[in-house]
């Protein structure tokens, strides 16, 4: 938001057909260069993470056009579709090859609407299924309420789902039975 806001003041101080100067110039570098380095901080620490914990595999879930016809808010549409996705998504892949570190990149559809604790079906991308609701529901934001009467993170119940897609239910199945999945925790190194 800061940048936007910024940019805008200072291209509605040029003259008609001047379109950028060198200080829009040095604020869009100088936005790109935070951008990037948090880019490779996020993606270093991922990487490290899995070596340190022996994790072989990491699965990334991805929708083409995700950013296409988003409706969160004027400021927040904003912010999110500048966030580069993709480029995030690449630096992962390469820092995961050092390490012989697999990247499974799959469509996520449906996954946070899906009970997962119960493995509920999961519904096809652009198939023509019956719509029936879910059998879980989302409480509040950040809060699913699974059909079993369990509470998780809503995103842990959307990241279970992806890892459904790319590993199937059996893989998932003792992590589940053991609760692992209903005790995130929140690591930061920067």
């Amino acid at each position: 938001a800061w940048f936007n806001k910024n940019k805008a003041k200072l291209q509605s101080q040029l003259p008609k057909g001047i379109f950028s100067t060198r200080r829009i110039n040095h604020l869009t570098h100088k936005r790109h260069q935070k951008i990037n380095d948090y880019i490779h901080k996020t993606s270093r620490f991922i990487v490290d993470y899995c070596v340190e914990n022996r994790i072989g595999t990491i699965i990334i879930g991805n929708n083409d056009g995700w950013k296409n016809s988003i409706n969160i808010g004027k400021r927040n549409n904003q912010n999110f579709v500048q966030i580069p996705h993709t480029k995030l998504i690449r630096s992962i892949e390469y820092k995961a090859l050092e390490f012989g570190i697999g990247v499974k990149i799959t469509e996520e559809s449906y996954t946070s609407k899906t009970d997962n604790l119960v493995l509920e079906p999961l519904k096809k991308h652009g198939s023509n299924q019956i719509k029936k609701p879910s059998l879980g529901k989302r409480v509040k934001r950040g809060l699913f309420h699974s059909s079993n009467g369990m509470l998780i993170n809503a995103d842990c119940n959307g990241a279970i789902g992806i890892a459904r897609k790319v590993v199937g239910d059996l893989a998932l199945k003792p992590i589940i039975d053991k609760s692992i999945a209903l005790m995130p925790r929140l690591m930061f190194s920067f």
